[in-house]
């Protein structure tokens, strides 16, 4: 089948294919040719808004967002983007409100509870965030990311064992989670087990030697053994 190069439809799907390959900067000419023949195309829009955020261009993602709502104020990708746009701009009153509006339209979809619960945690309200990642797992009690996340909350909390028992069930789930091989890593040291702790930050390093906080980890047991 040709390609229609003034569909809009078809340039969307081809923005998506090049997004998806990684090239975010890419995407955005295809996202561009659709919208200007289509200035009310939502999707269009909000794919848009998606490949600028995986840009760090946050600024300029808010407006396209909130034209992409005013044309489909329950658009939930467009409702998750907005709200994970407002949070890295630091706006996380806004965020939450924006989240509400989504568990309103679909109150058991685990990754809204998630990303919720993120910002909620960003905010500083770390045991609402408790509450929401509870209810995730309610649903879905092998979502690797929400039992790292309540991990991550109750070791930046000073719940250090308490954290290690989420870490672990990662970690049953998935051997080579190099965040939560990370994470317990910390929390061992939180709790002065150094030796075993650097365990845990070269398994990490031995799956993503790359991965910079486990090294920033290694590096600061390092010190704290001189």
């Amino acid at each position: 089948m040709a390609i229609e190069p003034n569909d809009p439809v078809t340039l969307n799907n081809k923005g998506l294919a090049v997004y998806y390959s990684g090239n975010y900067s890419g995407a955005l000419p295809y996202y561009d040719r659709a919208i200007a023949i289509n200035p009310n195309y939502t999707d269009a829009l909000v794919d848009k808004a998606v490949a600028l955020g995986q840009l760090g261009n946050y600024s300029e993602a808010l407006p396209i967002l909130d034209k992409a709502l005013v044309l489909d104020p329950n658009h939930p990708v467009g409702l998750n983007t907005k709200g994970l746009t407002l949070e890295s701009l630091g706006r996380y009153s806004e965020a939450i409100a924006i989240f509400d509006k989504l568990l309103d339209l679909q109150p058991n979809d685990t990754t809204t509870l998630i990303d919720k619960a993120f910002i909620l945690h960003k905010a500083g309200k770390n045991d609402e965030a408790i509450t929401y990642l509870d209810r995730a797992l309610t649903l879905n009690p092998n979502s690797t990311t929400a039992l790292n996340n309540k991990g991550v909350v109750l070791l930046e909390t000073g719940k250090n064992d308490e954290a290690i028992t989420y870490f672990d069930k990662v970690l049953a789930l998935n051997p080579r989670d190099v965040e939560s091989l990370n994470s317990k890593g910390v929390a061992l040291a939180n709790l002065h087990n150094y030796y075993e702790a650097n365990e845990y930050f070269d398994k990490a390093l031995a799956i993503d030697p790359g991965y910079g906080p486990a090294l920033r980890s290694k590096q600061k047991i390092l010190e704290l053994s001189k």
